[in-house]
């Protein structure tokens, strides 16, 4: 059975607000989050929804699904539409997002080194 700490959600099309509800519950639930759209069309309905997102401990997709599934029914999105692989696992440093130019340079640090970054 496999297990980890983060997972990539990938949901329907959201309105505006419903992303924000799910934006602040991420924040509220999750180490890290990002939530971004998809596609870059226009429209309150544009674009499927990506959730990436690091847990506090690791658990398997099944788990990680329910927890969301049962954070959009609490926000009122439907959740009827989420079928087949929707959520998958991924690798901790994976949820953090693509690396910038800058960050390559701190992550090419020794691993006994310290190294403050600020936060974004």
């Amino acid at each position: 059975m496999d297990i980890s700490k983060a997972f990539r959600a990938t949901l329907p099309a959201l309105r505006d607000d419903q992303v924000e509800h799910l934006r602040r519950w991420s924040v509220n639930n999750c180490a890290h989050a990002l939530l971004f759209r998809e596609s870059s069309a226009v429209g309150p309905l544009s674009g499927r929804v990506v959730l990436m997102a690091l847990r506090d401990r690791p658990r398997t997709a099944a788990s990680h699904a329910r927890t969301v599934r049962a954070a959009l029914r609490r926000r009122g999105i439907d959740d009827t539409r989420l079928r087949g692989k929707w959520l998958h696992l991924i690798t901790p440093p994976a949820a953090n997002g693509p690396q910038r130019d800058e960050d390559a340079a701190i992550s090419g640090a020794d691993a006994d080194d310290v190294c403050v970054v600020p936060l974004r």
